[in-house]
């Protein structure tokens, strides 16, 4: 949420706010709409949004005019946690409900970057993924195709995103281009994080597809980066776990899966991350079934019951798929080490 918090603010910084006498009283109602936004009080939302909206039209800034339901749709979204009504929100601007068509590029990059927010709610609050990439490929067709901006906000924001939608929409080819686009563009960056990041998105792509020797060259491509933090190289070690599970391959698969638990757990210690020990009780449950395939279960059961004592402090709603998933990877322990009543 703050990523795309960063991008609105990007984006305004881009408009010019002294540009007519009263510019300024534009941008203080709308942020007056906001605020009486999250104090609930929407007769004074629309009161103040449409003086914010008039202004801006009668000086035809359509980039600000844009803005304001791409500010108003984000306290929606982020400050009172009503994806739908930020959805309702953002449509008020979209290409079909303008009052004229952008005619400069400021104006189209305001445009490009609100479909970016429309994609990223229905993605990451709402779980549509279709709906998710028409927008991200509203937003790459100006961002990228008619503005040709592909710096590292594109890449990070808007290939990477739409990368990974198109791998859990199966379509793999899409995925590789935008993934080998944003690693090409962190690395002449330097920012060898994201690029790292990348190289797992990339080689989840060759995993889905069975191809696991690809996949590997991928993870350990990025693990050859310099400068990498904990969270890069957990997520890479973590890949590399499951691809030599898959090929069987059960002592490297240990030896990795235990290298993503020291970077997990370092995470999680420090509170860097807030998925620390999602992740953490995640790369757990992994360790577990390798230690089943080898044999030794009362470590493969110490490592589940360790993961399940953190998704316990983790999530306060216990009906939740994750603990399914963890109940189901017990049941499967106690089987294998023919405890069949446990199971």
């Amino acid at each position: 949420m703050k990523n795309i918090g960063l991008i609105l603010l990007l984006s305004l910084i881009s408009l010019r706010a002294d540009a007519y006498p009263d510019s300024l009283k534009g941008l203080e109602y709308r942020n007056l709409a906001g605020e009486f936004l999250i104090e609930d009080c929407l007769d004074s939302v629309a009161h103040y949004k449409t003086l914010s909206l008039e202004i801006f039209k009668q000086n035809q800034d359509l980039g600000n005019w844009i803005n304001v339901f791409q500010y108003l749709g984000r306290f929606y979204r982020d400050q009172t946690n009503n994806p739908e009504f930020a959805i309702n929100e953002f449509q008020n601007a979209t290409e079909e409900n303008l009052w004229r068509s952008p005619n400069d590029d400021e104006e189209w990059k305001v445009l490009g970057w609100l479909y970016v927010n429309i994609a990223y709610t229905h993605w990451r609050f709402l779980g549509d993924y279709k709906k998710a990439r028409t927008y991200y490929e509203k937003a790459k067709s100006i961002l990228s195709e008619k503005l040709a901006i592909e710096d590292l906000l594109v890449g990070q924001y808007l290939f990477r995103e739409l990368g990974n939608i198109y791998t859990r929409l199966g379509d793999y080819s899409a995925a590789q281009v935008l993934h080998k686009k944003f690693i090409d563009i962190s690395i002449n960056e330097k920012q060898y994080g994201k690029a790292a990041e990348a190289y797992s998105d990339l080689g989840l792509c060759y995993f889905a597809t069975q191809q696991f020797d690809q996949a590997i060259e991928m993870y350990k491509t990025g693990l050859l980066l310099p400068d990498l933090g904990k969270r890069p190289k957990a997520l890479l070690y973590f890949n590399l776990t499951k691809a030599y599970k898959k090929i069987e391959d059960y002592d490297l698969a240990l030896e990795y899966a235990l290298k993503a638990k020291r970077e997990f757990e370092a995470l999680e210690n420090n509170n860097s991350q807030s998925k620390g020990k999602i992740w953490l009780g995640g790369i757990l449950v992994e360790i577990s079934s390798i230690y089943s395939e080898k044999g030794q279960y009362e470590k493969a059961e110490l490592h589940l019951m360790q993961a399940y004592d953190l998704f316990k402090q983790t999530y306060i709603n216990p009906q939740r798929r994750e603990f399914a998933n963890l109940f189901a990877s017990f049941g499967d322990l106690y089987l294998d080490w023919q405890k069949f009543d446990l199971a």
